[in-house]
C-alpha cells in the first residue's frame, strides 16, 4: 500500500469590508508567558494597515477587549477628513508578559492634499485589563515632566542622543524641543529607558530623539502607579503556562463576519485551490461560499462557542441568494468544546479525534502557533483515506490535508 496526499493550504486572508480581519504574517511570544503577537491585515477601500493582534489568553472577553482597543489606537491615526487613508506596519518594541509596547510607523492620505501625514509613535497597551496607556500614565500626577524630559534632553544632548540607521541625523536639539509637543509627546518604553522623538516635518520624516534612563526620572516618575508597576513586573498575570488548557471557546477558530475572504492553494493530486468566502451573517448562523473555479458550494454553518456546526448545503448555488433561512439538512459539528488533545465526537458518518491544539503551522500566509489539528476518519471502513484540518485562532482553517491509501498489486 501507498500513502498519497492532498494540501490544501492558505495562501492570503483578508477582508474586504470594515471589519477585525486576521492573517499572520508573524509572531511574537513573551518570554514567561503563553502571549502571541500576530499581525493581521485591515483593508478597507484603499487602506492597508497592518494591526497587532494578541492571542492565547485564556481570558476571551479580555483578549477581544486587549485587540479592539489596539485596532481602535491605530485606526484613530488615521485623518478624520472624508475618504482619508491609512497604510501602516508596527514591530513589538516590548513584551514582557504583562505589559505589550507597539511602535506604529505610517502615513494617512487625504485626496487633494500635498502629501500624506505621516505618523511614527508608540503605543503600550496593560495585557491584564486593555487599557492603552499614555506618556503622562509614566509620572507623579501634577508632575512638569515635559519641562523635566526637555531640560535633560538639552543637558545631556551627546550622552542621550540616539543614532537610528536610515534615519536623518542633521536635526539638533532646538528641532526636538520645538517639534516634541507638536508630534503629540512620543514615546516607547524599554526595560531601562524612555525614548522621546518627534517628527519635525514631513520632508525630515521622524529624528531618533532621545534615550533616557529612567534612573535620571526616578523622583518624579510615580513607582506606585498601574503602568510602571507592569513594566517592571517580571509576573504572569493572566493567560497560558507552557500546557496549554482546554479550549471552551470553538468560535474563536471559526471567524465569521461577513466579508472575510481566504485563498487556498492546492498541492499534490493536480487538485486546484479554493477560495472560501462569508456571504452573509446573522445572529449566530453565517453563510460561506467555497469555489474552487468550477464549482460553487453554499454552505451555512451555526456558530456558537459550544460547537460550530454546519446545518446546510447545497453544490452548483452560482448566486448570491441567502440560505440562512432554509430548512436544515445536515447537522456536522465541525468543532466541539472542549478542545483538547484526546477529545473525540461523531458526526454526519464521521469521527473526528483532537490530535493536538499546540501545533506549528508555516503556510503561504504566514507561520501560526498553538494550531489545533484535527482528524477526520469515516465511520464506514469501507471508505478510504483520512483528513487533517488545521485551526488557527482568529483565523479559521489553515490547512486541510487528506490522506489516501492506495493498493499496490
Amino acid at each position: 500500500m501507498a500513502r498519497s496526499k492532498l494540501y490544501f493550504l492558505l495562501v492570503v486572508f483578508i477582508g474586504v469590508m470594515l471589519f477585525t480581519g486576521y492573517g499572520t504574517a508573524q509572531t511574537h511570544k513573551a518570554a514567561r508567558k503563553k502571549v502571541i503577537i500576530t499581525k493581521v491585515i485591515y483593508q478597507v477601500d484603499h487602506s492597508q494597515a497592518y494591526i497587532p493582534q494578541v492571542i492565547g489568553l485564556s481570558d476571551a472577553g479580555l483578549q477581544t477587549k486587549i485587540n479592539d482597543n489596539l485596532k481602535a489606537a491605530i485606526l484613530s491615526r488615521k485623518n478624520k477628513n472624508l475618504g482619508s487613508s491609512i497604510h501602516s506596519d508596527f514591530s513589538v518594541s516590548f513584551l514582557n508578559g504583562n505589559l505589550l509596547g507597539i511602535h506604529l510607523q505610517g502615513d494617512s492620505f487625504t485626496p487633494g492634499t500635498a502629501h500624506p501625514s505621516k505618523f511614527d509613535c508608540g503605543i503600550h497597551i496593560n495585557l491584564s485589563n486593555g487599557k492603552v496607556y499614555q506618556i503622562d500614565d509614566l509620572f507623579k500626577p501634577g508632575t512638569d515632566f515635559t519641562k523635566r524630559i526637555k531640560e535633560l534632553c538639552t543637558a545631556n544632548d551627546s550622552a542621550y542622543r540616539l543614532k537610528i540607521k536610515d534615519l536623518w541625523d542633521g536635526w539638533t536639539s532646538d528641532i526636538f524641543l520645538s517639534s516634541w509637543e507638536d508630534s503629540g509627546r512620543t514615546f516607547l518604553l524599554s526595560a531601562d529607558s524612555l525614548r522621546v522623538y518627534s517628527i519635525p516635518s514631513f520632508a525630515q520624516g521622524a529624528i531618533s530623539g532621545y534615550k533616557i534612563p529612567y534612573s535620571d526620572l526616578m523622583d518624579i516618575i510615580n513607582q506606585e502607579g498601574e503602568l510602571w508597576q507592569q513594566l517592571k513586573s517580571e509576573e504572569v498575570q493572566t493567560g497560558q503556562g507552557d500546557k496549554q488548557d482546554a479550549i471552551n471557546n470553538v468560535s474563536l477558530y471559526f471567524p465569521s463576519k461577513a466579508g472575510l475572504k481566504w485563498e487556498y492553494a492546492g498541492e499534490g493530486i493536480e487538485y486546484a485551490g479554493f477560495t472560501r468566502s462569508v456571504m452573509y451573517q446573522r445572529d449566530n448562523l453565517v453563510q460561506i461560499a467555497d469555489y474552487d473555479g468550477g464549482t460553487n458550494l453554499a454552505m451555512v454553518f451555526q456558530v456558537k462557542p459550544d460547537a460550530v456546526t454546519k446545518v446546510f448545503s447545497q453544490e452548483e448555488a452560482y448566486t448570491d441568494k441567502s440560505f440562512l433561512n432554509e430548512t436544515s439538512n445536515q447537522a456536522d459539528i465541525i468543532l466541539k468544546a472542549p478542545l483538547k488533545k484526546g477529545q473525540i465526537w461523531k458526526s454526519d458518518g464521521y469521527s473526528r479525534e483532537v490530535m493536538s491544539t499546540m501545533e506549528k503551522i508555516t503556510v503561504p500566509a504566514g507561520t501560526f502557533a498553538n494550531v489545533i489539528k484535527i482528524k477526520i476518519s469515516p465511520l464506514d471502513v469501507s471508505e478510504d483515506g483520512q483528513t487533517f484540518e488545521y485551526y488557527a485562532a482568529n483565523a479559521g482553517l489553515i490547512m486541510r490535508e487528506r490522506v489516501y491509501i492506495e493498493q499496490q498489486l
